[in-house]
């Protein structure tokens, strides 16, 4: 087969930081880690990067955290407080180390509430709020 040449424009995953809720348990599934996921505050850290490497430092930074976390034998979700997160992500790590679960949970919420309702996320039909929603949606639980 020939290759035809064909240029595909993506954004930066600054400007797209709602894949994040899609591409995270992606690429911790596709890990051999058997990390389930990310508590709020380690949400955060994520939201608040700016990923100039895009997706590959994403699964890298991801790969990283949950490798060192497995050696040290730790179980259950990545944490802020695990010492795998590389050296892009320290100032992140060390800004939200301090806040408890249910502040980093309203800050992540706050922050990609914008996002989601410009993609027509909202009120569900069974009266769950917003907030719940994105919680569900990070698999962050009250």
């Amino acid at each position: 087969l020939y290759r035809i040449p064909v240029r595909i424009e993506l954004p930066a995953l600054a400007d797209r930081r709602q894949d994040l809720i899609d591409l995270v348990p992606h690429a911790l599934r596709n890990m051999k880690h058997d990390c389930p996921g990310l508590e709020a505050r380690a949400w955060l850290v994520l939201l608040r990067h700016d990923w100039p490497g895009n997706v590959r430092e994403l699964e890298s930074d991801l790969g990283i955290a949950a490798a060192r976390r497995k050696a040290t034998g730790a179980k259950g979700p990545l944490t802020a407080e695990d010492p795998g997160w590389g050296d892009t992500l320290r100032t992140h790590v060390e800004a939200v180390r301090g806040m408890t679960k249910v502040g980093a949970r309203r800050e992540a919420v706050g922050f990609l509430r914008p996002i989601l309702e410009a993609q027509g996320y909202g009120y569900g039909t069974h009266g769950a709020g917003l907030g719940d929603q994105l919680a569900g949606l990070l698999g962050v639980h009250k």
